[in-house]
């Protein structure tokens, strides 16, 4: 096998990648691309799709789906802690109801846009970040391409799958989100910097990210780059109810770093405990809790963005 690879989530997006993608395979081959195709059955099959085309030799890899989709195929680029094939491409349909990624990337959300990026082909290297995090099996680790979150994220990912099916996107993200502050509670975390800084606080959430967007369009980590070699973090402290939704739509415009209850720093490697176990989000998946620790590797992934 050789040349490019689209792996279909036709479940994302409530069931509409599966019954557009016919006109977006046509629009695909119009605009001169050659591709096969491959569909997913089931959660974490992406990566195996994705890990089994690059060792048979391809070498581009087209996500077509959310983030979900494109974190499971992000970690198939990798077996045993090493890229399988370094040159090889990651690139972006948009199909699904989560599409934060895209927005730091400056991916078009409609197909034909997106289609003509692809056909571009144009290539930058970005940073990949690496989680370690615990499970009921142990402790695990995953490799992401946009954000990883603790505290409030998780528990509104959790919240959303009691969500009837027909609310998706940034309505289900915001229905959970309110829904949970009325009901979680802050928590005290240790949190350690690659420089040695060690600091107790008690937080509502913790973002350390490479992209700036998570949760369906905020702007959590409005200063991220996806190619300075460095993690942004930003840690929000307990604060009012009141306050805090007065406040949530500065998370949403990226003014929130200037809020006295949230603190910003840049590193490459920082771990996380808690007094009690705390729920994470990584590329808006729920893998499993703290402890966790995060870094970023540099350089990690070719897009076509």
């Amino acid at each position: 096998m050789a040349g490019t690879v689209c792996i279909v989530n036709p479940y994302s997006g409530g069931g509409q990648t599966g019954r557009r993608w016919p006109s977006s395979a046509r629009r695909l081959a119009e605009a001169g691309l050659s591709f096969e195709t491959r569909e997913t059955c089931a959660a974490g099959e992406a990566t195996t799709l994705a890990r089994e085309a690059l060792q048979a030799g391809a070498d581009t890899i087209v996500a077509v789906g959310g983030d979900g989709t494109i974190h499971e195929i992000v970690n198939g680029f990798f077996a045993d802690g090493r890229a399988i094939a370094p040159e090889a491409r990651l690139g972006i349909l948009p199909a699904g109801s989560g599409s934060d990624l895209i927005k730091t990337l400056g991916i078009p959300a409609d197909a034909d846009g997106a289609i003509a990026r692809l056909r571009r082909g144009e290539t930058r290297v970005v940073d990949l970040g690496l989680a370690r995090f615990a499970t009921d099996a142990g402790e695990a680790s995953r490799y992401y391409i946009n954000t990883a979150s603790l505290g409030l994220s998780g528990a509104v990912l959790v919240k959303m799958r009691t969500l009837p099916s027909f609310v998706g996107g940034s309505a289900a993200y915001m229905l959970g989100s309110v829904s949970t502050l009325f009901e979680f509670k802050p928590f005290a975390l240790t949190l350690e910097l690659e420089d040695g800084t060690r600091r107790e606080e008690q937080a509502l959430f913790v973002v350390a990210g490479n992209g700036r967007y998570f949760g369906a369009g905020m702007q959590a980590l409005p200063e991220a780059r996806m190619d300075d070699g460095l993690l942004d973090v930003v840690l929000l402290r307990p604060m009012p109810l009141w306050e805090l939704l007065l406040n949530f739509p500065r998370i949403y415009a990226g003014s929130h770093l200037a809020l006295p209850a949230v603190a910003h720093w840049r590193t490459r490697r920082l771990s996380v405990t808690t007094a009690t176990p705390q729920p994470l989000e990584i590329d808006g998946e729920q893998p499993g809790v703290t402890p966790a620790s995060f870094e970023i590797l540099p350089g990690a992934l070719r897009v076509i963005a």
